[in-house]
């Protein structure tokens, strides 16, 4: 089996709904945006840190699918340094009005 192969198995894996039609990837997705909704203004390298997770990858593809969910549930703000990386990154911050 290829590594590609296997990707795709595993990622089918993770998009397999539970009864009620949950994935793992969505409720992944709705921890990272609650805790953007909680924190707004984090970057994700930050957003990483605050949860526990070394690899900012682990949270930046539930940030790009909340943007880009119609309608968005978080949008990306203005750059500032971030203060794990010390360099410019793009703060997230939940969508106004989405969430009531």
């Amino acid at each position: 089996m290829t590594l590609a192969q296997t990707s795709l198995l595993t990622w089918s894996d993770l998009n397999d709904p539970e009864p009620g039609g949950i994935t793992e990837i969505s409720r992944r997705r709705a921890v990272v945006v609650q805790f953007v909704r909680d924190n707004p203004g984090l970057t994700a390298h930050e957003i990483a840190a605050f949860m526990g997770h070394a690899d900012p990858n682990a949270v930046r593809p539930r940030i790009t699918e909340a943007e880009q969910m119609d309608p968005a549930l978080v949008y990306y703000g203005p750059s500032r340094t971030d203060n794990v990386t010390g360099r410019a990154a793009y703060t997230v911050y939940p969508v106004p009005g989405r969430f009531a």
